[in-house]
């Protein structure tokens, strides 16, 4: 039973990040906060009362969210107490590393994450809600690797999409 959570929770996770990289496409269709530039979301939550994030309460003003049509409420306050979404915790990326092609570099100039985006999926307890680590960016290969029983102490000083040769990309 414990082995067929794993699988479900791992298998929303990747749906996840498939459907995060559809959100920040959307995002970026519309300059959000009137700065004259289209940029990705460089939050998963917007700021209440604010569109700064891919999600907000659907509202008559600002509509639905990019995420919005995507998003388990119940899972949601889970995630908000720190349980995790479908029992997997994430975590924006603001650049890339030497790994990918077209080296390292930053997604975000000048305050604004324009030159891509990427996300990193972690079991919330590693072994109990998942085992593979989950990475995607803005082109929307997800990749996966089982970073161990530490991954939650590894996964904190990621914070840029580079899957080395350890990484194996998840198929469709």
């Amino acid at each position: 039973i414990v082995n067929r959570y794993v699988g479900e929770n791992e298998l929303t996770a990747i749906e996840t990040m498939r459907a995060y990289v559809d959100a920040q496409e959307d995002y970026a269709a519309q300059d959000r906060d009137e700065d004259g530039v289209e940029e990705y979301a460089q939050k998963l939550i917007s700021t209440e009362g604010m569109t700064d994030g891919l999600y907000w309460p659907t509202d008559d003003i600002n509509g639905e969210s990019p995420a919005g049509g995507n998003i388990d409420q119940a899972e949601l306050q889970d995630a908000a107490k720190g349980e995790g979404y479908f029992g997997y915790k994430y975590k924006i990326l603001t650049g890339q590393g030497d790994h990918i092609a077209g080296g390292a570099y930053d997604y975000v100039i000048n305050g604004n994450m324009i030159a891509g985006f990427g996300l990193i999926a972690w079991p919330a307890k590693y072994g109990e809600t998942g085992a593979k680590t989950f990475a995607v960016n803005q082109h929307g290969v997800v990749y996966e690797a089982d970073l161990g029983p530490t991954t939650e102490q590894i996964v904190k000083y990621i914070d840029r999409f580079n899957p080395d040769d350890t990484w194996q990309v998840v198929g469709d």
